[in-house]
């Protein structure tokens, strides 16, 4: 009797884990699904992320796309620019390249996190592929 108390009480355990798993796993697929699409459904946004920055970008109509990059700088010393590189072919094939400069090293800085953000916008058809580049200098 005891043997088949244990039985049905590990059944009941590896039942409920599994269904458990199944629910977490599911939902964390439609979490994804959920975040590659845009809210305003005229054009999907698109994300790549590197290192510590994310490269948002969507076509917006009219040979036009618009990008957002957003990331950490280690501290308020180090600087960050961003160029969109458009290179002559059919499909364009475009490159948004996060140059970071680390401070001079006499240099006395914070040592606290900086948020960074910039957006811009650059001209190339919609059939475009875009990649994302970050150099450190």
């Amino acid at each position: 009797m005891r043997k088949t108390l244990i039985y049905i009480l590990v059944l009941l355990v590896v039942i409920f884990g599994g269904l458990a798993a199944y629910i977490y796993f599911s939902q964390d697929e439609e979490f994804d699904k959920v975040s590659q699409s845009s809210g305003d459904g005229a054009s999907d946004s698109k994300t790549l992320t590197s290192d510590d920055f994310t490269l948002e970008y969507r076509y917006s109509g009219n040979n036009t796309w618009k990008y957002s990059v957003t990331g950490v700088l280690p501290s308020p010393c180090y600087k960050a620019t961003v160029e969109a590189v458009v290179r002559e072919s059919y499909p364009e094939q475009v490159t948004v390249n996060l140059t970071t400069s680390s401070p001079e090293p006499d240099t006395v800085c914070v040592q606290m996190v900086l948020n960074y953000s910039e957006e811009g916008e650059f001209e190339a058809s919609e059939k475009a592929t875009v990649d994302f580049n970050i150099v450190n200098k």
